[in-house]
């Protein structure tokens, strides 16, 4: 009795050994798809994040652009917004008063031959009234470019320092001229014009610059 075995005994074992290794199969190949999905997931999400930061990029590059075109466009319609001193925008302004230069040394005004640099030293000037003196290129026996401007009292002086906005350069000439003030002691070229003699000349004095 205790030697009888049951002949299915056998095949039942074999059974639950196959069994068993078909869902440890199925359960690996299960692991594997969803590692594999999450690997997907992951790769999408990277994308995503990918495109929104180049979108982001894009986007303030656009903005970047808009901003320097709208201050170029700001600037270019408003040549001549005002700054604080003397001469207005402390750039080189053009006298728009018709040249009537016939003697370009007067006798109320003196200046010597004088070292480049970013002043002019006026010898002597005798005013008659309260008057600018400014320092002018010289353009083809022209007034040019106003380099700076120095307002003083009626009277006589000597030895005064006109200081520029742009020094003089070697091997140049210059004027130096009387020019009116309004009575405000704020320098405006259009205003504060050039005072002339009683031939129509300007008061000028012309200088070399060593």
């Amino acid at each position: 009795m205790d030697n009888i075995q049951d002949p299915n005994y056998k095949n039942n074992e074999e059974n639950n050994q196959f069994e068993s290794f078909d869902f440890s199969e199925e359960d690996n190949s299960f692991s594997e798809n969803v590692e594999e999905e999450m690997s997907d997931l992951g790769d999408n999400e990277d994308f995503e994040e990918s495109r929104r930061s180049n979108k982001g990029i894009v986007i303030s590059a656009v903005i970047i652009i808009l901003i320097l075109i709208g201050a170029y466009w700001f600037f270019i319609s408003n040549p001549e917004i005002e700054k604080e001193g003397p001469i207005a925008n402390n750039e080189e302004i053009y006298s728009e008063v018709e040249s009537k230069i016939k003697n370009e040394f007067s006798s109320l005004l003196s200046v010597s031959k004088q070292l480049a640099g970013d002043k002019v030293i006026i010898s002597s000037v005798e005013l008659e009234n309260d008057s600018w003196i400014a320092i002018n290129e010289k353009v083809n026996g022209e007034l040019g470019n106003i380099l700076g401007a120095l307002w003083l009292p009626a009277g006589k002086h000597s030895d005064v320092e006109v200081e520029l906005l742009r020094s003089t350069e070697s091997g140049k000439s210059y004027f130096a001229v009387i020019r009116s003030d309004n009575g405000d002691k704020e320098f405006d070229h259009e205003i504060d014009l050039p005072l002339e003699d009683e031939n129509g000349n300007i008061l000028v004095s012309s200088f070399e610059v060593l």
